[in-house]
């Protein structure tokens, strides 16, 4: 965000005094280039603070002003080059010096142009802007920092700086965070994360912590909403070897799976910290209740669980027994309850601490509810429900008044089925129909695919089975949560016969650009007569034509065809007996 402002008034330096005032330059160059660091994070986070006040993204809270904490660090390590190491474009380095003097020079040059300075450096890698700088000092005898400095001046003249000495690596971390706004730019995100080792990501996001408050994971969970594009970029910013440790610390599910978060290794410092906090929490008063629960918030059950044994090692008494010396009431309570709660009710208690009375913490919801599996869900609802007084699907609608991010967080209230139907065990299945038709919008597609694919027999198994945990027939609960075409489906794909969903397999083989011969073949091959002519009249049956005039209409190629046809040959019609013509009498 730049402003156009005017030069100062005052009388150009003559060449002697300019020339001493290039050495001072030299000199402190390393310093003007620390110090804008600070004065841009100023720039920076008052740009960011405009727009979070707006209301518009979660993740963009107002966090201080980090300038006056430090600054960003500089990334000195070397950064993998944008242009990806080609050579410098001499043409383009000399086009531009003469935009940097055409925005120099408006009303006789007395104005400067902040926002087409900025231009010229914008997108450009660190090899090309030292390029620029060299050339600009060769044909103008003076230095582009002090060029920049005699032009510009407070907030201009630090976002200027920062955009002709940041690294490659600075300028990637920047351009991750100017891709969030009101329309996300992904193709940004994953252009500037794409190629990075882990030491690179590692330096973009320290810089990028110290610059805007949030590391890269944070701030990119918080603010991608769409699923698929998020965790792209996350699988970006975690390279291949840190994929699963990520996972972890994330509380989060990476592309191609990934431990849960109960299952990420409690670290031992973390646990020896918690339990010194612990004893920190002793005043000559008292026990501070609110340091105790700060200590539990925000840990897993495993790392709860560790604090407490090493509580009492170190202290040879329970921590369960310290509390109950210690506390009382409802400070009690809520330190028992924090202490002992499974991950399931934490992450429901989570999500009421992250609505608010103005503004909901999205994020948070989001994080609480990810990577959770259909038992976790159910088990986070049936707590809500006996806690809060309403399941978790009517508290998220009822609380949650922005469209995308309400269905954001109900489609992770329905975990995606990312199982293939046959790749489901019989458990699976079962767990999976008992989670789509518990809550009062049912996820019918989880249920189809809970069946699909599955042999007469299996789908038998998984009623009988369903019926035996719940106390309740699979085929009344659909008729009960379903209507209309997607109770006929349920129905029909939890009844058919084994040949029915061959017949249906053969239909559904048949693609509007290609067929899956593989399908078709699996579905008529070793098919004896009978078996051929049941499928055939079910198919008339169900989609209003015979297998013979559906697949003339569906199998172009001559080899195929061929093959099918001689299998359905038994479906056509006996030959009438050829009648033998009277012979004719001699007379």
């Amino acid at each position: 965000m730049t402003s156009d402002i005017a030069d100062s008034p005052d009388k150009p330096l003559e060449s002697a005094e300019r020339k001493q005032a290039d050495q001072a330059d030299a000199k402190l160059s390393d310093e003007t280039r620390q110090g804008s660091d600070n004065r841009q994070v100023m720039k920076l986070e008052q740009d960011r603070m405009a727009f979070a006040s707006q209301d518009h993204l979660p993740g963009l809270e107002l966090t201080g002003d980090i300038g006056a904490a430090g600054g960003a660090q500089k990334l000195d390590a070397p950064a993998a080059p944008a242009d990806g190491g080609k050579p410098v474009d001499q043409k383009a380095v000399e086009q531009a010096v003469k935009d940097i003097d055409a925005a120099s020079d408006h009303l006789g040059g007395h104005w400067t142009s902040t926002s087409e300075i900025n231009k010229v450096f914008e997108g450009k890698s660190k090899s090309e802007r030292d390029a620029i700088a060299k050339e600009y000092e060769k044909e103008k005898g003076i230095s582009l920092d002090s060029h920049l400095k005699d032009k510009l001046s407070g907030d201009d003249l630090n976002q200027s700086m920062h955009l002709l000495h940041r690294t490659d690596l600075e300028k990637s971390a920047d351009e991750v965070h100017n891709a969030i706004g009101l329309r996300n730019d992904p193709e940004a995100i994953n252009k500037a994360l794409e190629g990075k080792s882990v030491a690179q990501i590692k330096q973009m996001n320290d810089y990028f912590k110290d610059t805007y408050g949030y590391d890269l994971d944070t701030f990119l969970t918080k603010n991608m909403y769409i699923a698929s594009e998020r965790e792209h970029a996350l699988a970006l910013l975690h390279p291949k070897e840190e994929v699963a440790q990520a996972a972890g610390a994330r509380g989060d599910i990476p592309v191609g799976g990934a431990p849960s978060p109960t299952d990420k290794p409690v670290d031992p410092k973390v646990v020896e910290q918690a339990v010194k906090d612990i004893d920190a929490a002793k005043k000559w008063s008292g026990v501070d209740a609110d340091a105790i629960d700060t200590v539990l918030q925000g840990k897993s059950k495993a790392e709860r669980d560790a604090i407490a044994e090493a509580y009492e090692k170190a202290h040879k008494v329970s921590l369960d027994q310290y509390l109950q010396d210690k506390l009382s009431g409802e400070d009690l309570r809520k330190a028992m309850h924090l202490l002992h709660r499974s991950d399931a009710e934490k992450g429901a208690d989570e999500i009421t601490e992250a609505m608010g009375t103005f503004r909901n913490e999205t994020g948070d919801i989001y994080n609480a509810l990810r990577g959770k599996t259909p038992a976790q869900i159910l088990e986070m609802d049936q707590y809500f429900k006996k806690t809060y007084g309403s399941g978790l699907e009517d508290y998220l609608k009822d609380n949650m008044y922005i469209g995308f991010e309400r269905d954001h967080a109900l489609a992770l209230l329905h975990p995606d089925v990312t199982k293939k139907s046959e790749q489901l065990t019989q458990d699976e299945a079962v767990k999976q129909i008992e989670t789509a038709t518990h809550f009062s919008d049912v996820d019918s597609r989880a249920i189809n695919n809970a069946l699909e694919g599955k042999s007469k027999a299996e789908r038998d198994a998984i009623a009988k089975q369903f019926e035996a945990e719940t106390g309740t027939n699979l085929d009344k609960v659909l008729e009960k949560k379903l209507s209309g075409a997607e109770l006929e489906k349920s129905k029909h794909l939890l009844d058919r016969s084994d040949l029915e969903m061959s017949a249906d397999g053969l239909h559904d083989a048949i693609g509007m650009f290609r067929n899956d011969d593989a399908k078709i073949n699996m579905a008529l091959d070793n098919r004896s007569p009978e078996e051929l002519k049941e499928m055939n009249e079910y198919f008339k049956k169900r989609y209003g034509v015979g297998l013979k005039e559906f697949l003339d209409h569906s199998v172009a190629m001559p080899s195929e065809r061929d093959h099918v046809f001689q299998i359905l040959s038994v479906l056509d019609p006996p030959a009438p007996a050829k009648q033998k013509k009277p012979q004719s009498q001699k007379h």
